[in-house]
Parts: C-alpha cells; sequence; structure tokens
C-alpha cells in the first residue's frame, strides 16, 4: 500500500509542476503583452519591473528574464510548444533562448530536457548563438560566454546598465556565427522592446 501511494504522489507531483511550468509560460507572454503596449502605466506603475514587483511579487530579474521570453518565443516555435506544454521551465527557456536560432531550437529544447540545469548552463555558457548543443564525448568547448553578477547602489546601478545597453550593434563579430547582441542575458530578445523589459524604462 505504501509503494502504491509513493507512485500515485509522484504522480500528481509531476502533473502538478507541469502545471506550474505551463504557468510561467502564461506569465511570460501576458508580461510580455504588458511591456510591449507600456499597460502597466494604465494600471499607475512607471515601469514593468514595478508593476510586478508590487502586484506579482516578482523580483526584477525574474520579471526581465520571463519578459524577454514571452518575447523571443514567437521566433522559436519548438521552444514554444515545450515551455507552453510543461515540458520546460522558465529558467530552462531562458538558457535555451540564449543561443537558440529557428534552425538548431530543436536540438536545444531536446538537450535542455534531456539534461538538469548545470549541465545545460554550461552548455550555453560554451556556445555561440547559432551553435547546436553539445554532443557526448565530444572535446569541451571554450566558454563562449561568462556570467557576472555584482551589486551596485542605484545611480551607479543605472548608470552601468546604461552603458551596457546604448546603441548595441545588430551583431558582435567573432565566433563561427556571431553571436546576437539582443541575446545577452541583460537585454530582451526583440530589439523594438528592448528597453521596454528594463527597470526605468
Amino acid at each position: 500500500m505504501s509503494a502504491e501511494r509513493a507512485h500515485e504522489l509522484n504522480r500528481l507531483l509531476l502533473d502538478v509542476r507541469r502545471e506550474q511550468r505551463s504557468a510561467e509560460y502564461r506569465l511570460a507572454k501576458l508580461l510580455a503583452e504588458l511591456a510591449d503596449q507600456r499597460l502597466f502605466q494604465q494600471l499607475g506603475y512607471a515601469t514593468l519591473c514595478h508593476y510586478s514587483d508590487a502586484v506579482l511579487g516578482l523580483h526584477r530579474r525574474q520579471t526581465r528574464a520571463l519578459c524577454a521570453l514571452g518575447q523571443g518565443l514567437p521566433e522559436l516555435p519548438a521552444l514554444d510548444t515545450a515551455f507552453e506544454a510543461g515540458e520546460l521551465g522558465w529558467t530552462k527557456a531562458r538558457e535555451v533562448l540564449r543561443v537558440a536560432t529557428p534552425q538548431t531550437v530543436g536540438l536545444w529544447v531536446d538537450f535542455a530536457m534531456g539534461h538538469n540545469s548545470r549541465v545545460l548552463e554550461r552548455a550555453v555558457a560554451e556556445s555561440h548563438t547559432g551553435d547546436p548543443p553539445p554532443v557526448a564525448g565530444q572535446e569541451p568547448r571554450r566558454e563562449a560566454r561568462r556570467r557576472l553578477v555584482f551589486e551596485l547602489e542605484g545611480p551607479e546601478a543605472d548608470l552601468v546598465e546604461q552603458v551596457l545597453t546604448a546603441s548595441p550593434p545588430a551583431q558582435r563579430s567573432g565566433g563561427a556565427h556571431g553571436e546576437k547582441w539582443a541575446r545577452r542575458p541583460w537585454r530582451c530578445s526583440r530589439p523594438d522592446a528592448q528597453a521596454r523589459c528594463r527597470d526605468g524604462q
């Protein structure tokens, strides 16, 4: 009986987790729409991040990531489908968004579903936009990007953000395929809506 109940609970928990991921998908899409049309202003908030913090209890970093996902998913149907179905959570979807193109997104979705988050993050760090995911037995690639996390006071943080987001080229040189600046973690994935996911814009 205890074994039976254990399997039943496992099934129920998996169902709930899938539903949770699907809810994250809806959250991403709705936040992107709110940002694209700046509708948060109609609700009395100066920025999307102010709204999501006060109303949804989401911190700035998660808001920006979900907004970028909601804006980038239409370009990557395979990722959109997997995220909507609850096969990937928002953190894995975020990683796939950073490197996948319409030509490689299916491979990256399969890789993300078959590996834990740490392995996926390492694979993304070692890849340029457009690269396929690594295959078993392949010699590790050199890191194509590094993630830096630092904390600054408000005015200094605003200044750094302005520098990082000011007039980027459409595509960076370097690497076999180059790397779209719009895919960088601190930017939204659609150039026409970059500022709408940033606080203070």
